[in-house]
């Protein structure tokens, strides 16, 4: 009988959005409409994710410590899909396919701030020391996880920012019009 592989503290979905069109114009709006967070988020795909914290602890010597712990984070990656028309042009398969691979990079980028954001709750908690009651270390528990996962936040901001979101990375479809002046 094989073992079983143990669960990935990680686990990554991705979702798609449907786009459609026959040229770059018609493609940019439909994604605009499209995207699922519209009204909230003016960017083309997202990642989101959440770190999840279980563990057990025990007494021993008047110390209550952690006995175990056990991270799991669930990351959803939403991208556009282009519902790819058989008349468009062997250019605009190219730009799409360019772009997709740029923005997939991208939010590619925010999946491992997920899992070292993962790692690093894991390591901090199993350094924690002992504490004089169950309420101290249930409090320290919360407030480590927190802080990890603000850092990490902060640094996902950073990340954007450097990146403007992907732009310097090739995430970038626009109408030529838009992008250098020229016809699309």
């Amino acid at each position: 009988m094989a073992a079983a592989e143990p669960e990935s503290p990680v686990v990554v979905t991705t979702n798609y959005y449907v786009v459609r069109g026959a040229s770059p114009g018609e493609i940019r709006t439909s994604m605009t409409e499209a995207r699922p967070w519209k009204a909230s988020f003016a960017f083309d795909a997202r990642t989101a994710w959440e770190a999840r914290c279980n563990y057990t602890y025990r007494e021993s010597g008047g110390q209550y410590l952690l006995d175990s712990v056990e991270v799991k984070t669930k990351v959803t990656v939403t991208l556009p899909v282009w519902s790819v028309r058989m008349d468009a042009e062997q250019d605009l398969f190219e730009r799409w396919w360019e772009y997709l691979k740029a923005l997939s990079r991208h939010e590619q980028g925010h999946v491992q701030y997920a899992r070292a954001a993962t790692a690093a709750v894991q390591q901090r908690l199993s350094a924690l020391p002992g504490f004089a009651s169950r309420h101290e270390l249930g409090v320290a528990v919360h407030r480590t996880v927190g802080e990890v996962i603000k850092e990490f936040r902060s640094q996902e901001a950073e990340y954007d920012r450097q990146t403007g979101h992907g732009m310097t990375q090739g995430a970038v479809f626009l109408p030529r019009s838009r992008r250098n002046g020229g016809p699309d």
